[in-house]
């Protein structure tokens, strides 16, 4: 028997990091004033990067432990509503070669989907997470080392300004340059040595341009534990980092590591964590380093109660790339208003949610934003600059699936014209229902549309329409009968049926 929500629970918010050592949930509760409290976190060492093979595919063991994982975790975010939950992936599943057939297993033991973010969009969300937690007055660098990647930002108060994503992080550097465990001085001078290189590329942008460093995410955590209770410093310098790095080397190896405040599962890729930090003070000449406890997990959650109060920032970058390729705004709007129309009349029976509406919209609002590059292939350009733009906001899902619909809305349909990863009936259902739409408002007219009624049994989409008003429209008949055939070509049927009204 059903159980009725708890009035309480659209306070309740959560958010998961799927990252490439650990997998953070943390919990919120939204209170009167509006802000979001704390109530609960949990973290779990999982060891995602270290299941990566040579051909850089997860291994079974490695997905089993995470899976592991997100069935604990799906248990405790049961009563989360949907719309106050998102869990995000970070540089292992966006590295994995078999991340989609991981993915699939992921959501269905979680109970939840997941979203694969690029590296400046993680980067993005931990600066929001960070500065929720840090009052310091002025320009901040945030520096976080995660298992796969480390992301630097600049940024004043809540907004992020430069931003970078590098390929290094506590996991793999350990797994390179400390092969075994084995802990040498010549394996922390190479390992220093090939960060200070990936740094290279970035330094001179953030060099000076920062009156606070502040570090956030597991390695910096340990390290200030550590250097705290071992009596090194009261905070993390430069200095403090190569006396920690002295300490470590009185060691053979990650697993004979034996320091207070520093978990087994934490030794194992400290030393790798540790000279990428030591490389970052260096080039960027740090000298002290505060310590944040927030990271990407709280800027999720931050930017779910900024969606709650229409400050959606996807929405914004929607906007902007409108502006900025001189989009038929009016026009847009129209088609969209159209496509979800006909959309939410099918939503609930196909099983349609949030998702899949915010996508049509924003599929709908962009769909002309390759005519910058002429006529000609529109769509494909305007599929292209979503599918490969950096859009913050937007997981690498929803980049997927809104490039698809763009690329889709015009021309021949054929399982080679629609993405692979959107090719099953769901998606076709939505692209003939976008393409319906594009299609009513090929007049760029101001008009308001007769009432259109839709309706779908397995794959036949049947669409109703005034029959005087249709039979006045000889190129939108002529346009829906080329519809009916794109949709044959991919088994799809599009039946037209005219009502006499009274």
């Amino acid at each position: 028997m059903a159980v009725d929500e708890d009035k309480s629970d659209e306070h309740q918010f959560a958010a998961i990091d799927l990252g490439s050592n650990s997998f953070h949930l943390v919990l919120a509760r939204r209170n009167e004033r509006g802000r979001l409290n704390l109530v609960d976190r949990r973290k779990e060492y999982v060891r995602l990067a270290a299941g990566l093979d040579e051909d850089n595919n997860l291994s079974i063991e490695a997905q089993e432990r995470a899976l592991a994982t997100l069935r604990r975790f799906g248990e405790r975010v049961g009563e989360v509503p949907h719309d106050n939950f998102r869990a995000v992936g970070t540089n292992t599943l966006r590295k994995a070669r078999n991340s989609s057939d991981f993915l699939r297993r992921a959501q269905e033991a979680l109970g939840r989907p997941i979203d694969i973010i690029s590296g400046l969009e993680e980067a993005r969300l931990i600066y929001r997470g960070v500065a929720l937690d840090c009052d310091l007055k002025g320009r901040r660098i945030v520096i976080d080392i995660g298992g796969g990647s480390t992301e630097i930002i600049l940024g004043e108060g809540a907004d992020a300004q430069l931003m970078d994503s590098l390929y290094m992080g506590c996991v793999s550097y350990t797994r390179r340059f400390f092969p075994d465990g084995e802990i040498t001085a010549e394996n922390f001078r190479a390992a220093e040595l090939a960060a200070g290189r990936e740094l290279g590329s970035v330094v001179r942008k953030y060099r000076r341009k920062f009156e606070h460093a502040v570090a956030s995410s597991g390695t910096a955590g340990a390290v200030y534990r550590v250097i705290r209770a071992t009596g090194i410093d009261e905070q993390i310098t430069a200095t403090s980092l190569r006396t920690l790095r002295d300490r470590l080397m009185q060691f053979d190896r990650c697993n004979e590591i034996e320091l207070p405040e520093i978990s087994r599962e934490r030794a194992q890729v400290l030393p790798g964590g540790l000279s990428i930090l030591i490389a970052v003070c260096e080039q960027l000449r740090i000298g002290v380093v505060e310590r944040s406890d927030f990271a990407l997990r709280e800027g999720v959650l931050v930017e779910m109660q900024g969606r709650a109060v229409e400050e959606d920032v996807s929405e914004g970058t929607v906007e902007r790339l409108m502006e900025r390729f001189d989009v038929d705004v009016a026009h847009a709007e129209r088609v969209a208003e159209t496509a979800l129309s006909l959309f939410d009349q099918v939503a609930v029976e196909q099983g349609w949610g949030t998702a899949q509406r915010r996508g049509l919209r924003w599929a709908a609002m962009l769909h002309e934003v390759g005519l910058f590059m002429g006529y000609s292939g529109h769509h494909k350009h305007g599929a292209y600059l979503v599918a490969n733009g950096e859009l913050p906001g937007f997981s690498q899902q929803q980049k997927l699936f809104v490039s698809s619909l763009i690329g889709a809305h015009r021309g021949r349909l054929s399982s080679e014209r629609v993405s692979k990863r959107n090719t099953g009936s769901t998606s076709l259902l939505l692209i003939a229902i976008f393409r319906i739409a594009i299609r009513m408002r090929r007049r760029r007219s101001r008009k308001a549309l007769p009432d259109l009624q839709l309706s779908i049994s397995k794959k036949t989409v049947t669409l109703c329409m005034p029959a005087d008003w249709i039979e006045s429209r000889p190129l939108t008949q002529e346009d829906l009968k080329q519809e009916a055939n794109a949709c044959r070509d991919v088994g799809l049927k599009l039946k037209l049926k005219r009502v006499e009204l009274d």
